[in-house]
């Protein structure tokens, strides 16, 4: 949990072979969740509850997290009701309808429902402005979690390229932030129904991708050139997610500006 000032906060890291510890101080969190929030919702509080017209389900929070409808079959994986628990446990106090619907999934069958649903909507969108601290430390919380699972993913020959790109990564916050952004942009890469035609393009992809000999100077350009590569192919085996591709790769710059 995020503290009042510019202390430090200290995040351990256990990979398979090494401990990567990085020291963060609140500001640089505070700058990572700022940047994701613009990424995802221009910085307006207004778009912290927002549902695409493209899509089939409501975008949430700062990370925009999904939330499916209910009754709906999970073919992504949907982080609000995650996010949920994660405010509940750190004391953030949640309505009655929004504690019940995480478990069975989001109240609005259809988005002219949702933005009919003025009341709801307007409560939800006070919860996830005032709680920005905690959505950012939620997305580095689960990034702590996700990384060892991707280290164990990951094959022999290929473990020890893919954790000194991780170290390296981690090594600053632009790098964390990449990462951060990465996971909760496009998920971890570890769920077989997040594909098309064989090809994946979650975080594990992405590290995967990226050639071995990287430095702190280059492991960022690195990152965004495969997840560029990655990208570029789902929107070929899927051409419908053109529409997309213009604010994706302008996200994918940010990991190297």
């Amino acid at each position: 949990m995020i503290i009042n000032g510019l202390k430090k906060l200290i995040i351990c890291f256990l990979l398979i072979q090494n401990s990567v510890i990085l020291a963060l101080s609140a500001l640089e969190i505070e700058q990572i969740g700022m940047q994701i929030w613009y990424n995802e919702a221009a910085g307006k509080e207004e778009l912290l509850v927002f549902w695409n017209q493209n899509e089939e389900f409501p975008s949430l929070g700062i990370g925009h997290n999904i939330w499916l409808p209910a009754g709906t079959e999970a073919k992504f994986h949907q982080g609000f009701p995650i996010l949920c628990d994660y405010l509940t446990k750190h004391g953030v106090k949640l309505p009655d309808w929004l504690h019940k619907a995480k478990k069975t999934g989001a109240p609005w069958q259809n988005r002219d429902h949702f933005y009919k649903d003025y009341a709801r909507r307007n409560e939800l969108r006070k919860i996830l402005a005032q709680t920005v601290a905690l959505q950012t430390q939620f997305m580095i919380d689960l990034m702590a979690e996700k990384l060892p699972l991707i280290i164990d993913a990951t094959s022999k020959n290929r473990r020890g390229d893919v954790e000194k790109n991780i170290n390296l990564l981690l090594a600053t916050p632009k790098g964390t932030y990449t990462m951060v952004d990465y996971l909760n942009f496009k998920g971890d890469g570890l769920n077989p129904r997040e594909e098309l035609n064989g090809e994946r393009w979650g975080l594990l992809a992405v590290l995967l991708d990226m050639p071995s000999g990287l430095n702190q100077s280059n492991v960022t350009s690195a990152f965004a050139q495969s997840a560029a590569q990655k990208l570029l192919n789902r929107i070929k085996n899927a051409p419908k997610l053109e529409v997309f591709k213009e604010g994706w790769l302008k996200r994918l710059e940010t990991y190297v500006a």
